[in-house]
Order: C-alpha cells, then structure tokens, then sequence
C-alpha cells in the first residue's frame, strides 16, 4: 500500500512505520535530557531563592548589633506569648514573598506550615515553605553528636530564640545556615511547625529517615537529582551532594 501526500510525495505503509518508529525513539532519547534541564532550571531558582533569603538575613543582622536571626520570634501579645518562624519574619518584614519561601520541585504536599495553624501576631503568613534553618542547640536535641566540643557547638542559636553573635562564629562560610527541607511520610500534617529549624544530627543529611510513630519528621531534602541547596553564614549558596558533620556546628569563639 502506498500513501499519496502532496508535492507529489509516496510513502509506503511500512516507510510511514519506520519513520514513527525513529521519530518515537528520538523522543525517548530527548525526553530525559528535558526533564534534567527543566530540573536544573528548578534548582536554579531555589538556589536564587536561598540568595534572596541569605540577603534579608544579612540586613537583619547588620540591624541587630551583628546577631544572625533566630529561628522563632517570641513576643508577648495580651499577657500570652506567641511565636512565629523566621521565614514569617522575612515576609513581613522583607522582600521575601510566598515563592521565594519554596523551592520550585517540591509539590504542596511536601512543603510544611511555618506557623503550624495557630493564631500568631502577624498581618501575613506564609503556608506553604520548603527551607529550614540550622539550630542544633549546645549540647542538646542531638547536638552534641556532630560537636568535637559540646560546651562550644551549635547550630546558629542556642536555642530556637536566642541566636548566636556573627562575631563569634570562627567560619561563616563553611557553616550551613539554612537548607532544603523534605517531607519524608506523607502522613504527617502540614502544620508541623516544628521542621522551621533542624534541631538534631539525625535531621542533617548524615541521619536516619524516620521510623516509626515518634520518630523525626523531616531530613534534609535531596531532591535536586539526590543534592540539595544550602546558604552558609557568609551569603553565599551551594549545591551539596553530602554535607560534612562540621558543617552543621557553628563553632562560637570567645
């Protein structure tokens, strides 16, 4: 059988076969070289993302007498305390908006609720984020795995209010501020408020993922073809395939 197209042209039943049949192949080979550079566009946003936050964490810094911004805010609102996350801090008080608080490859499902559903004292809230700050407490929640010296490691707070002196901290560039954050069990809740900040070695990229009822949450997010994004002390952003413990502990100088 011969098919008739115009200008003349004849193809063969069997012709027309094989060149679907190339065309299907050449699509197959395509394909994954899309969804690689659709991802690595991806990464490039979170990665601008984590520069835009690290930018607004500078200026709190700068305005604070050179203290790196805590992971919770607390402040007293008809004799009651309430909390809120820093990434609802930069939103009210900065240029960070609800997509930049979001990596692009994570799905709704996989992102947390900074303020976990409760009534907290601000005009506006973000509900969807994907970054968590570094607050592996001084000798506590597992901190003092990851510290050659429990008396002197931390993460940037030590405690989620009470952050550090950026005039203390030995290594600004080498010590991980804020990363990517994954939902590992699709049970859990979005209002976790809890996942704002990292508070133990097994929520670092060197833990276990979670088992059980009870068990931690959250890990590091290595969904950026199995790396993942992190702002360090200093500003400046990197692509991680593993991290080192000691990039975890920030080291407090006298």
């Amino acid at each position: 059988m011969k098919l008739e197209w115009g200008m003349g042209f004849r193809f063969t039943l069997v012709e027309m076969l094989v060149v679907m049949a190339i065309i299907s192949i050449m699509m197959s080979m395509m394909l994954p070289a899309l969804a690689k550079a659709r991802e690595k566009a991806r990464e490039s946003v979170c990665r601008g993302n984590l520069k835009q936050i690290g930018s607004a964490t500078g200026s709190y810094s700068d305005e604070n007498n050179g203290y790196a911004m805590p992971c919770i805010f607390q402040v007293t609102v008809g004799g009651s305390s309430k909390y809120f996350s820093w990434i609802d801090y930069l939103y009210n008080c900065s240029s960070i908006n609800p997509e930049t608080a979001r990596c692009p490859t994570m799905r709704d499902e996989e992102c947390y609720d900074p303020y976990g559903g409760q009534s907290i004292p601000l005009p506006r809230v973000i509900t969807r984020a994907s970054y968590t700050m570094n607050v592996i407490g001084m000798g506590a929640w597992g901190g003092a795995d990851i510290g050659s010296d429990p008396a002197k490691s931390c993460g940037w707070g030590y405690d989620s209010c009470s952050p550090v002196s950026l005039k203390r901290v030995r290594n600004l560039s080498g010590s991980i501020l804020i990363t990517d954050v994954l939902r590992r069990k699709p049970e859990y809740t979005l209002t976790d408020s809890d996942v704002t900040r990292i508070v133990s070695y097994l929520e670092t990229d060197h833990g276990e993922y979670p088992i059980g009822t009870g068990s931690e949450k959250r890990d590091v997010g290595e969904h950026h073809s199995y790396c993942f994004n992190s702002l360090f002390g200093d500003g400046h952003v990197e692509t991680l395939r593993s991290s080192e413990p000691k990039q975890w502990v920030v080291f407090v100088g006298p």
